[in-house]
């Protein structure tokens, strides 16, 4: 037991840092509706059935939502999560978009990274830097200043790249306004279908997919084994966790159920908050240490956060069921198994992990709130309520 309280005092220590945001984020705008001509001078936050941001934000955008739209002025990036997305406007910064249906029709300064189902650049739509985008059906009709890298079933590009194109794809077409200023490499097993118009200034390779050797082996995703492999790691330390903190689970995973989008919120910005408070950190000789910390922290967040998205979806099917054990195994079987449908499972795996880290976060807050001045410790509380027992009697 000893070694479990040391093992939870390096984990909360470490993440600190990321605490010690969340109360600074604390003071920031949170809005779920930005109306035209509206200005926020601070980062926003957004989380919610439907969120509708205009007008002008002097700051970052982080959201999580059913159905997000975005037509407005950001000074920095963009980092939003939802069922449909739609990003219009000018972006001054980066933008990190992930959905089942993903439009842009925005001006972005920076790059784009975009994982959905069904993509789609539209033709107003530019992007300084670079594009990488991943999903099903992909369709780039804007202009990307540089680099393109895709993978998807089906990728349409019919705008101008200013640099190269990487894709990975079983049907590649390239319309007629497709103008690629550099190489064209891709890897597909069909060739690339090519309009008249379109126009690729450097070289075009493909390659063809490789077979894979080990296609009953424990490294293939689609084997038997691994699935197995999978589904009992993840499993066992469900059924651990459920077994040893039963009551950690169920609170944990409480946080997902009473506030299912601020939670993923938490989530989403910790994963990107993370890596960039360890730079931070490791430019400084002092503040090396404490990077070696965050990681770890980070690394066992990232551990936890399966079998806490796990046992909230066993709660969610198993309703009237107490039986913690068969909570955390029903729900590990349908998250593993969720993981495997096509092209969604990536999503299903991003999802888990922002639920479940925000859902860790959430409640480990508010145990490492320091005692304010005004505020007795626990210790204090603790002899208080000793005297006054003693006087009663």
């Amino acid at each position: 037991m000893k070694h479990i309280k040391w093992a939870v005092g390096v984990l909360l220590l470490a993440i600190v840092p990321v605490l010690a945001w969340a109360n600074i984020a604390s003071a920031q705008k949170f809005s779920n509706n930005i109306d035209e001509g509206q200005t926020v001078n601070s980062s926003l936050f957004s989380s919610g059935k439907d969120i509708d941001i205009n007008g002008t934000i002097n700051g970052d955008v982080f959201c999580a939502g059913q159905t997000i739209t975005i037509d407005a002025t950001v000074k920095g990036d963009v980092i939003c999560a939802g069922q449909d997305v739609t990003v219009n406007g000018k972006i001054e910064g980066s933008i990190r978009l992930a959905g089942q249906t993903v439009s842009v029709g925005a001006s972005v300064g920076r790059s784009a990274t975009v994982a959905a189902m069904s993509f789609s650049l539209d033709a107003d739509a530019k992007v300084g830097q670079d594009m990488t985008a991943t999903g099903d059906t992909l369709n780039i009709k804007g202009a990307v200043a540089r680099d393109v890298i895709a993978g998807g079933s089906s990728i349409t590009i019919n705008g101008p790249v200013g640099r190269n194109v990487k894709a990975d794809s079983t049907k590649l077409r390239l319309k007629d306004r497709a103008v690629i200023a550099g190489n064209l490499n891709y890897t597909s097993h069909n060739k690339v279908k090519r309009d008249n118009g379109a126009k690729v200034l450097g070289d075009t390779r493909q390659t063809k997919p490789r077979e894979s050797k080990n296609n009953g082996g424990i490294f293939n995703k689609y084997s038997l084994t691994f699935y197995l492999f999978f589904l009992l790691g993840l499993g066992l330390i469900a059924l651990a966790l459920a077994f040893f903190f039963p009551q950690f689970m169920r609170r944990t995973s409480g946080h997902i159920k009473t506030n299912f989008a601020k939670t993923m919120v938490v989530g989403l910005v910790a994963s990107f908050l993370v890596p960039m408070v360890s730079i931070g950190l490791a430019l400084s000789i002092v503040g090396i240490p404490l990077v070696f910390f965050l990681l770890i922290a980070w690394l066992l967040g990232a551990m936890l956060s399966g079998p806490i998205a796990a046992f909230y979806v066993g709660q969610m099917v198993l309703r009237r069921q107490a039986n913690p054990l068969a909570i955390a195994a029903l729900g590990s079987l349908i998250l593993v198994t969720a993981y495997y449908l096509p092209i969604a499972g990536i999503l299903v795996l991003m999802l888990a992990y922002w639920l479940g880290f925000g859902a860790l976060l959430m409640s480990i807050r508010p145990h490492v709130r320091p005692a304010t001045a005004d505020e007795p410790t626990q210790s204090e509380r603790e002899t208080k309520k000793k005297s006054s027992t003693n006087g009663k009697k």
